[in-house]
């Protein structure tokens, strides 16, 4: 029993895998710029169907290096042990920006590069854990939030909206702005306060003149311009002509020939 007790002590204590070696700050927020055209790839690793525009990989880089700058993790000589400590980074995060949107964009650019870059998610390991969940909250909080928060804001919440539609139709008319946008602002999640700056196209081609456009044809609506400053990826919508969004908007079209969505000019609302 004492030779076999002396044997177990003697075995050497189990390997562990070794960790790509990582590049410079400066290096990674380079390479984070190049995932520009990438498909995007949800939680699950799955593919979502769109690609990594330019405006979203800057918006990575730039916020990457501004994070682990200010953890002083450039100044580090051992920059994975520095981004293990994501308690600190959410710490940093849900002090220094108190708005969730903010603070859920800054968590997706330390989460969103590591699913690409192989030597950044080895680097994290399993501490990357806490900041998807802290983005999860900071997301989930700032829906909540745009919804429920209808006091002085213009744009009412979507329940709200919802239980006045068919007022809003026998009041104003089913060919009239209000009803237009309380369908499609019940509808289409990202519209809310942009419907105003939509403008209505004739073709495909004629939606890359507008930041905001919508082709009716194809059902096609694109928001790129967004009344924040914050970068956020386009929302992309396709309309299908069975659906109520799309009969409404057609019946408006027709009958009003606005040239942006809810009128004549981007004053309009």
């Amino acid at each position: 029993q004492e030779q076999q007790e002396e044997q177990q002590e003697e075995q050497p204590a189990p390997s562990v895998p070794a960790t790509p070696p990582l590049p410079s700050v400066e290096e990674l927020a380079k390479k984070i710029l190049t995932l520009e055209g990438k498909p995007q790839i949800d939680a699950n690793g799955k593919p979502t169907g769109r690609t990594i525009s330019k405006s979203t990989a800057k918006q990575y880089s730039l916020n990457f290096k501004k994070l682990v700058t200010a953890l002083g993790c450039d100044k580090t000589e051992d920059l994975g042990a520095c981004l293990r400590k994501t308690d600190l980074f959410a710490d940093y995060i849900d002090e220094t920006y108190p708005n969730s949107n903010t603070a859920k964009s800054n968590y997706n650019s330390l989460v969103a590069p590591a699913k690409y870059i192989p030597e950044l998610k080895a680097a994290y390991g399993s501490t990357i854990e806490l900041l998807r969940e802290r983005m999860l909250y900071h997301i989930k909080k700032a829906e909540t939030e745009a919804i429920e928060a209808t006091g002085s804001q213009k744009v009412e919440s979507l329940a709200s909206i919802k239980k006045r539609i068919t007022g809003v139709k026998r009041k104003f008319g089913d060919t009239s702005p209000e009803y237009v946008a309380a369908v499609l602002q019940t509808s289409l999640k990202g519209l809310r306060g942009e419907l105003a700056t939509v403008k209505v196209v004739g073709s495909v081609k004629e939606m890359d003149k507008y930041p905001n456009a919508y082709y009716h044809a194809a059902g096609k609506m694109r928001i790129k311009e967004f009344k924040t400053k914050q970068i956020y990826e386009p929302y992309l919508f396709t309309l299908k002509k069975t659906e109520r969004p799309y009969k409404v908007l057609d019946k408006w079209l027709k009958a009003k020939k606005p040239k942006y969505l809810l009128g004549n000019n981007k004053e309009t609302t």
